[in-house]
């Protein structure tokens, strides 16, 4: 299956991060905890340091050249928009659908103009 090794590889980069971490925590995720909705009872993350809160679990920076995400819920233009802060030299996007259909997206304009990464 595609993908399969570079998804290994990346999982060791990680764990390996997490294993050299003070107290086994990286740098980017020490801000963050696990919250609960009040009424919904859904987990969610929120950085006790700047209020920012997602569905999405942090993400911790493999420090390589490449990275696979499997995203399994629609936060694509956020998750988007972090890939592209880490400023790597291309995006590839592939989507896993139940449908056999591609889906255009439309990114914001104000995204686009400031776009400096080829996203494909």
């Amino acid at each position: 299956e595609h993908g399969v090794a570079l998804k290994n590889f990346i999982t060791r980069r990680i764990n390996a991060r997490i294993a050299m971490s003070a107290n086994s925590v990286p740098d980017e995720l020490q801000d963050w905890q696990v919250c609960t909705e009040e009424f919904g009872g859904r987990s969610y993350y929120e950085n006790a340091d700047t209020g920012d809160k997602r569905y999405a679990p942090p993400q911790i920076d493999p420090r390589t050249e490449a990275t696979l995400l499997s995203v399994s819920e629609d936060g694509f233009l956020p998750r988007l928009q972090a890939v592209v802060e880490l400023g790597p030299k291309g995006v590839i996007v592939c989507q896993q659908s139940w449908r056999p259909d591609v889906e255009l997206v439309m990114l914001p304009a104000d995204f686009l103009e400031s776009l400096t990464v080829p996203i494909v």
